[in-house]
């Protein structure tokens, strides 16, 4: 339904009045007739600056920082994450071991064709892991 300013109603209901929509008189129609609502005051324009008078003032101010947003996000802080971070810093050429994530716990073993005998290039799966 179309919301309606108090000064339209009484227009939209004549209107549906000479279109035989509604075939009764409203009883405040009368009313609001002899007495009709007060106009909303017209809506004042924006007040437009000089571009380069607005550069300068923002420039030259130091208050006029950029205000961050208040609404942030909170940290996601896991107990496992400190663990890690303390042991990387304990262990630091850790990180650079090779990673084997494999389900079960065990590695596959490698591809028996090595070097010279392999005789075609392809791949052994759809989607190779960066191992292989």
């Amino acid at each position: 339904m179309v919301r309606r300013i108090a000064s339209q109603v009484h227009k939209q209901v004549s209107r549906l009045m000479r279109a035989k929509y509604i075939k009764d008189e409203p009883v405040w129609y009368q009313a609001v007739l002899q007495f009709p609502p007060l106009p909303l005051p017209p809506k004042a324009p924006a007040i437009r600056e000089d571009r380069e008078a607005a550069l300068q003032r923002r420039h030259s101010s130091p208050s006029s920082k950029l205000i961050p947003p208040k609404n942030r996000p909170a940290n996601i802080a896991y107990l496992e994450d400190e663990l890690r971070r303390q042991f990387f810093r304990d262990h630091p050429f850790e990180a650079f071991r090779p990673v084997a994530i494999v389900e079960g716990g065990v590695i596959e073993e490698e591809h028996p064709v090595q070097g010279k005998d392999w005789i075609r290039l392809s791949q052994r799966g759809k989607s190779p892991s960066p191992e292989e």
